[in-house]
């Protein structure tokens, strides 16, 4: 028999304080790269996202799909466009 999860914390992993931040300003990110007008803009945009380990990298995109709001698909989507993730 298999025990239960206990919660259902979308951050198992790593720093949560820092991933539940940056998942909070998921929104606020979005903005930016929708106000970006260079390639250079949106990394920028990103640099957060981008610059936490690798283990807390697949976390928060993990976190980012279960997310049901265009942000976090606006986010997804320019992470596969414009970075290179070490995941």
């Amino acid at each position: 028999m298999t025990a239960k999860k206990q919660g259902d914390s979308s951050l198992p992993h790593g720093d949560n304080a820092q991933l539940e931040h940056l998942l909070e300003q998921r929104h606020e990110i979005a903005e930016e790269l929708h106000n970006s007008t260079s390639r250079a803009q949106a990394e920028t945009a990103l640099a957060e996202l981008t610059s936490i380990d690798e283990a807390d990298q697949m976390v928060l995109l993990k976190a980012l799909a279960k997310k049901q709001d265009t942000d976090a698909a606006d986010i997804l989507l320019a992470i596969n466009e414009l970075t290179y993730l070490t995941i």
